[in-house]
């Protein structure tokens, strides 16, 4: 089966596990404050941003079992923020970013690009308790052992080295330090011109100052140097 005969889930990922280049190198996953328009006061907006070292294709993030969990929670329990005015509020189309979306502060999940203007953006069946049509970014806390936010149109890549996963929006703002969040995974990607096949990268990234709580789950920040090659 070729790279692009999605739709795509988990275990048809793990059909195309063949060997790639280790070119374009994953190098990790950061946390960055977005200045959302519109944004509610007393709010903060986040985006999650994965970093190579030169052009990839970013094909897919979330679990893949026996390469990585995804594991979602805010720092002290908050409901993430979406625009409830919105048409779409608690629908997928409100929580993965497929335009238009209500308000430029919305809270989703992507595989997208810096200066993000919209692209095809699907999950796995199941994917962390939505029927697929139902919000699946509600809450304060997801995890998932095995699927995937995904490229829906791969006849229209996705590729860059600073690329979006998700953007988030937490009430409380950058007043209260607590008032963040922790999101672990993997993400898939391909060298470009690389053919079939795909790289597994695990990463970590939080930023909660809560030296208790992240010891409690064992984690150290970023790992996302870490690369695991499917083949």
């Amino acid at each position: 089966m070729r790279k692009n005969a999605f739709p795509i889930t988990a275990g048809v990922l793990g059909s195309l596990a063949l060997a790639v280049s280790a070119s374009g190198q994953f190098i990790n996953v950061t946390i960055e404050d977005y200045a959302a328009a519109g944004q509610p006061a007393g709010s903060v907006t986040y985006r999650v941003v994965a970093h190579w070292a030169s052009d990839a294709v970013f094909l897919a993030w979330g679990a893949i079992p026996g390469d990585g969990e995804l594991i979602f929670f805010t720092g002290n329990g908050v409901n993430l923020m979406n625009d409830d005015g919105s048409p779409f509020f608690g629908s997928k189309q409100e929580d993965f970013a497929q335009f238009p979306i209500a308000s430029d502060w919305d809270s989703w999940l992507t595989v997208g690009k810096t200066g993000f203007a919209g692209n095809n953006t699907d999950y796995s069946t199941d994917f962390i308790g939505s029927d697929g049509k139902n919000a699946a970014v509600v809450g304060n806390a997801f995890s998932e052992t095995d699927g995937l936010v995904f490229n829906s149109n791969p006849g229209n890549e996705v590729i860059g080295t600073d690329l979006v996963l998700a953007q988030f929006t937490i009430p409380g703002g950058k007043g209260n330090p607590h008032n963040g969040f922790h999101l672990e995974g993997i993400v898939a990607w391909n060298p470009v011109g690389a053919g079939p096949g795909f790289n597994v990268s695990p990463f970590s990234v939080d930023n909660i100052p809560a030296p208790g709580a992240l010891a409690l789950l064992g984690l150290a920040g970023l790992a996302g140097a870490r690369r695991r090659r499917r083949g």
